[in-house]
């Protein structure tokens, strides 16, 4: 979504339109009531020769050159790893959902947070192999230590669609949503008029996205 753009739309279009300032703080209210209401986005973060304690560098590199995963935007996002128990946690607000944990590109099984702790202190194997992982909220619990060696792991995760903070950046969201998003804006922004037609198009948006919600009523 290119943000100037969507600025321009609106000043074009609402009669006496406000300042910058109130705008972008009104596309980053559309922005948080999307993210509300509706599903949020698969995304795969990769994380790739991992330095213990440092998770700075986490990040995707998707695009052409990784058809499998599938062409997702490239995002960055932060993580706290503890060494001693072997737990990777989300520290990213973006990161909504843990879903699936994958080494090397094979998805490990998903078991308790008991039966890794059960390893881990007392050396007890209840699965098969160490390949395993538990995930408790945002935080996952893995077998072994992770901080070093050459395994590539990637982590299925819900993602939330980030505030914006620059007119000068293309945020990565879906092209479907900038007509909604500019009609909240046109409903937060407009005369009594427009507010009307734009509460109409939002109703039928999310009608078609299959979303009922009265926070517009």
């Amino acid at each position: 979504m290119n943000i100037q753009t969507l600025i321009n739309r609106v000043q074009a279009y609402v009669a006496e339109p406000p300042n910058y300032n109130k705008i972008v703080d009104s596309i980053n209210i559309a922005i948080s009531r999307i993210n509300l209401l509706t599903e949020r986005f698969d995304g795969f973060i990769t994380i790739i020769k991992a330095t213990e304690g440092v998770w700075d560098s986490v990040t995707t590199t998707w695009g052409d050159t990784d058809t499998d995963w599938g062409d997702l935007g490239k995002i960055t996002d932060w993580f706290n790893y503890n060494s001693t128990d072997f737990t990777l946690s989300a520290s990213s607000g973006r990161i909504m959902k843990l879903d699936k944990i994958y080494k090397n590109g094979l998805a490990l099984r998903e078991v308790g947070v008991e039966v890794i702790e059960l390893y881990i202190k007392q050396s007890i194997l209840l699965v098969p192999d160490v390949n395993s992982v538990a995930i408790n909220g945002r935080t996952i619990h893995f077998m072994a230590d992770i901080s070093t060696g050459t395994d590539v792991y990637k982590i299925k995760c819900k993602l939330a669609l980030l505030p914006i903070k620059s007119d000068t950046i293309e945020y990565n969201i879906p092209a479907y949503l900038d007509d909604l998003i500019y009609n909240i804006l046109i409903y937060d922004l407009g005369d009594k008029v427009q507010k009307q037609t734009a509460l109409n198009y939002i109703k039928a948006e999310l009608d078609m996205a299959g979303i009922k919600t009265d926070i517009w009523s």
